[in-house]
């Protein structure tokens, strides 16, 4: 967490391409996606949106995957962010409250299982 300033962006980038190494190795998904969400910072800061757009896009799949709720979280926030990039103001708003509503659902243990990402 330490490297999430701008002065350290390359450094960030290197960090999460080393976690999703690390994780691809062991196959966990959770770890990966973390790796996958310090790559989409660094990227921000580049200013390399594209690529921000592919990593959000491989955040999505790893959702679909794993169902693990942190993953579905972060993917709906991508896409709402990417929306929001791109200048699509309606569909930003729209993935933002549908993320915000997977946040709640997230304190209800019942409906855990019942989260899909909609990227």
């Amino acid at each position: 967490m330490a490297l999430w300033r701008p002065e350290e962006v390359e450094e960030l980038l290197a960090g999460g391409d080393e976690i999703v190494r690390l994780a691809r190795q062991r196959t966990t998904w959770t770890g990966c996606s973390f790796g996958h969400v310090w790559r989409v910072h660094a990227l921000l800061t580049l200013g390399d949106i594209e690529s921000v757009e592919r990593e959000v896009t491989l955040t999505a799949g790893l959702a679909r995957s794993s169902g693990s709720r942190s993953i579905v979280g972060s993917c709906s926030t991508g896409c709402a962010m990417l929306a929001l990039l791109r200048g699509r103001f309606e569909e930003a708003e729209r993935l933002a409250l549908e993320a915000f509503e997977i946040g709640q659902r997230w304190s209800r243990p019942t409906r855990r299982r019942h989260m899909r990402s909609r990227c």
